[in-house]
C-alpha cells in the first residue's frame, strides 16, 4: 500500500506522462477535456496532480491519444524506492548536529521536498 506521500508522488508522475504527451501530440487541453467530458481546469488539475483520474477516464483517455494505457501509468516501484530513499535522508538530517536548530531543519526538509519534486517532473 502507497504512503499518503507516495500516492501524491504517483498522480504527480502520471499527470506529468499525461501532459508530455498531450504536448507531444500537439492536443489543447481543451480538446482532452471535450473528448473526456471535463473541463479544462479538471485537465490542468490532472496534470498538476491536483486531481485523481478514474481508471475508465485514463483508459479514455489513453484510447484518444492513440497509446497503451501501460505506457501513462508510472511505476510504482520507482515510487516506493525514491521515497524511501528520501526518508533515510531526512532521518540522516535529523540525526546530526543540525536537528538542534528546528528551523535549519525545517529549511532543509523543504530543500529536499523542493529537489524531489523537480526531478520527478
Amino acid at each position: 500500500m502507497l504512503s499518503k506521500t507516495e500516492q501524491q508522488e504517483f498522480y504527480n508522475r502520471l499527470g506529468d506522462k499525461i501532459r508530455l504527451l498531450r504536448d507531444e501530440k500537439s492536443i489543447k487541453q481543451e480538446a482532452l477535456a471535450s473528448y473526456l467530458g471535463f473541463t479544462r481546469i479538471s485537465i490542468s488539475n490532472i496534470e498538476t496532480g491536483k486531481q485523481k483520474i478514474q481508471l475508465h477516464t485514463l483508459i479514455d483517455l489513453a484510447d484518444y491519444m492513440n497509446v497503451p494505457v501501460e505506457e501513462i501509468i508510472p511505476a510504482l516501484k520507482t515510487i516506493k524506492i525514491e521515497s524511501s530513499e528520501k526518508h533515510k535522508l531526512e532521518k540522516k538530517i535529523l540525526n546530526t548536529e543540525i536537528s538542534n536548530r528546528p528551523l535549519a531543519v525545517e529549511k532543509i526538509k523543504d530543500f529536499i521536498r523542493l529537489s524531489t519534486s523537480k526531478n520527478s517532473k
